[in-house]
């Protein structure tokens, strides 16, 4: 597979993918050995990241890690 070819070549693979709306996580998500969620600090609430780390641990049994941009200070 491709993730498979790239993991040969290099040390680490980062794959952008959409927001959760759209279905490509669920393709990817059991191919990743971590996941990172990026989340707007001024768009999303706290209970909605919390939810969709929950929904993304699923699909590969790890915890996610989370990124917050846009903040102050």
């Amino acid at each position: 597979s491709l993730i498979q070819n790239l993991r040969q070549q290099f040390d680490y693979v980062l794959i952008d993918t959409p927001d959760l709306t759209v279905a490509d996580i669920v393709a990817v998500a059991p191919h990743a050995d971590e996941l990172i969620l990026v989340a707007r600090r001024s768009h999303v609430r706290r209970e909605a990241v919390k939810s969709a780390a929950e929904f993304l641990s699923r699909f590969n049994g790890k915890p996610v890690r989370l990124v917050v941009n846009e903040s102050e200070g």
